[in-house]
């Protein structure tokens, strides 16, 4: 029993550190960015399938109706922002005590004790 234990540990650890690897790994970040996009794209083409501004703003002031077919125009690009952040608020919160912390910049990375 104990030694069954002692290897569901072992085998836990190894999971644990291929994980890690895998979240240091450049090609998950890309990956990560590519399905943000996906989601951003496929988002608003329902949205623009399913909601015209125009016909909802009709009898609103010009500025109001501006504003909103504006953020329709480039509602991709706030969705995929929106996304892209959380992912990197994650991505800093998941960080293992004792990483390297940096922030938006890589060239403001400092490693533990420094």
């Amino acid at each position: 029993m104990i030694v069954q234990l002692q290897t569901l540990i072992a085998d836990a650890l190894t999971l644990a550190q291929s994980l890690g690897i895998e979240f240091t790994w450049l090609w998950f970040y890309i990956q990560l960015g590519i399905i943000a996009a996906t989601v951003a794209y496929a988002t608003v083409t329902l949205l623009r399938r399913r909601w015209s501004p125009a016909a909802l703003l009709a009898n609103r002031p010009l500025p109001v109706q501006l504003i909103a077919e504006a953020v329709n125009l480039n509602l991709g690009w706030i969705i995929f922002t929106v996304l892209a952040a959380a992912a990197h608020a994650i991505m800093l919160a998941a960080t293992w005590p004792g990483a390297a912390t940096c922030s938006a910049w890589p060239s403001t990375c400092r490693s533990p004790g420094s």
